[in-house]
């Protein structure tokens, strides 16, 4: 959140504006899926007659991602006007 209140600050202040608020915070890319398939195989052994289970959690990397949107006040006009 510090960099993105940051490069937003960036943002606004070469228009000449400042931030006023912030308007929205939401995930991206939930896409993607668990990949659980070949997690459910490997975890039911077979042998002989006796069934074991592996319920040890295989290592999983996490990885999240936001996308925040905020207001500013009205960019200084000077800057394009001739």
């Amino acid at each position: 959140m510090t960099d993105a209140v940051r490069r937003a600050r960036q943002y606004a202040a070469a228009f000449g504006g400042r931030l006023t608020g912030l308007l929205e915070v939401s995930d991206t890319g939930l896409g993607g899926g668990l990949r659980v398939a070949a997690s459910m195989a490997s975890m039911a052994r077979f042998e002989s007659s006796d069934l074991q289970l592996d319920l040890t959690p295989p290592r999983q990397e996490v990885q999240g991602a936001v996308e925040v949107r905020f207001a500013m006040s009205a960019p200084d006009s000077g800057l394009w006007s001739t």
